[in-house]
């Protein structure tokens, strides 16, 4: 009777499973709707999304006619952008590691006898980057090494074009081996920037113009991001964060992991979320989209409807000078038609600073302020080369200098920001300051 119950039962659990399986292959769930409730908190836009593909340009291209004239487009200058379009269709193959001061070149004489075009990287740009932007081949192991510049000229005899990548250590580079430029695209180029300003050195190392330089002034009311959008925007759960006072002004919140420091005086925020320490180097290119995509999901772009836009000014690098390690930090600058917005302490309107490790944003630094998509525009002129070097004659570091070039400085009220046209100067040792 027992071992009757027994088989009956297990023969009730084997159909039941089988009709179960049947169900699972065969029916049609029965899907119910989730209600939303009223604590959903919806992200807020508060900027516009940056453009990977858009960061990425020269500071400037120099264009050498061969018979001592050099002239200067900066971006959205000119035919700047299809030259740019021209050079990402072209190769560049087969890297060979030179040492520029050892070639049996004479620089000065190519760059005043030559026909040739240079593009200028002013802090520097991971190959890897550059790997992305135009098509580069049979490139060495780089990882350590960033690109000031490209030049391109036409040899002596104008029968071939040689293209060398300099380094930001004078004594390293590549000569290209396989290119498919021809002189012809050097005369192109040429003719593209001839009507552009003229500009002159006297070492090399910067150009100053040949007569003023015109640029706009910009003017526009402006918001401040509040503690609380920064709260929602950079933390998982606002409602855990807790806030603590600094001496001097500052704010901190953090939520035990993570944490934010708003410096009021300044609209400054640095926020830092860490993670265990990286000696390696890494994928310098993945970390870029990485840091990209958090920007646009925490708090976007001050660019967009405004007329600005976005540029990567430094790409993390293995250090060649001074302490050993990595320089991991990405920074990206604000411009306003052709030029960028600079502060020399690194912190202010204009700019965001990202450190990002094996893809993973660990500090995030930017402005608070949110200007309006409507500027009032001036114009200004700036200093001939001429009187730049007048001003410079008591400057104790100018045989340091390495650049100097037009830039704006903001001014930031109450109730508005102003953009100045000024030169700014940049040292060997890479800080910057404005020509006073």
């Amino acid at each position: 009777m027992i071992d009757r119950i027994k088989t009956i039962v297990l023969v009730i659990l084997i159909c039941g499973s089988l009709f179960q399986t049947y169900l699972l292959m065969y029916g049609s769930p029965q899907y119910e709707p989730i209600t939303i409730g009223g604590d959903y908190v919806k992200p807020e836009k508060i900027g516009e999304k940056i453009e990977l593909e858009k960061l990425i340009f020269p500071d400037y291209m120099l264009f050498h006619n061969g018979s001592g004239k050099h002239t200067m487009l900066y971006p959205q200058m000119g035919h700047y952008n299809p030259i740019m379009e021209s050079l990402k269709q072209r190769s560049f193959e087969g890297f060979r590691k030179v040492n520029p001061l050892l070639l049996d070149i004479n620089w000065e004489d190519v760059r005043n006898k030559n026909q040739g075009v240079e593009l200028h990287f002013r802090d520097g740009i991971s190959l890897q980057i550059l790997q992305k932007v135009f098509q580069l081949k049979d490139v060495l192991n780089v990882e350590n090494d960033i690109i000031t510049n490209i030049w391109m000229f036409a040899t002596d005899a104008q029968d071939e074009v040689r293209v060398f990548f300099f380094t930001d250590s004078r004594s390293e580079g590549y000569e290209l081996i396989r290119t498919d430029f021809t002189v012809k695209d050097i005369h192109k180029f040429i003719g593209w920037g001839e009507f552009a300003d003229t500009y002159y050195t006297k070492n090399g190392d910067y150009y100053l113009p040949e007569k003023s330089v015109k640029m706009p002034t910009y003017k526009f009311n402006y918001t401040v991001t509040t503690d609380e959008q920064l709260k929602r925007l950079l933390f998982v759960d606002p409602g855990i964060v807790r806030s603590l006072k600094e001496s001097g002004g500052s704010q901190i919140y953090t939520d035990g992991k993570k944490g934010l420091l708003l410096n009021r005086g300044t609209n400054w925020i640095k926020y830092t979320d860490p993670i265990t320490p990286v000696d390696s180097m890494d994928n310098v290119w993945e970390n870029l989209m990485a840091g990209v995509q958090f920007i646009n999901q925490h708090g976007g772009s001050n660019g967009g409807a405004n007329g600005s836009y976005y540029g990567l000014s430094q790409s993390p690098h293995r250090k060649t000078t001074g302490n050993a390690g990595i320089s991991p930090q990405f920074v990206f600058r604000q411009y306003f038609g052709s030029h960028p917005i600079i502060e020399p302490t690194g912190e202010g309107f204009g700019l965001i600073n990202l450190v990002v490790l094996k893809g993973m944003v660990t500090n995030y630094d930017r402005s608070t302020v949110v200007p309006d998509d409507n500027p009032v525009q001036g114009s200004a002129t700036l200093p001939s080369g001429e009187e730049v070097e007048a001003r410079l004659a008591d400057n104790p570091k100018r045989f340091s200098i390495v650049a100097i070039f037009p830039a704006y400085r903001s001014i930031i009220s109450d109730t508005q920001i102003e953009l100045q046209p000024t030169w700014v100067i940049k040292y060997r040792d890479g800080k910057l300051e404005f020509l006073q």
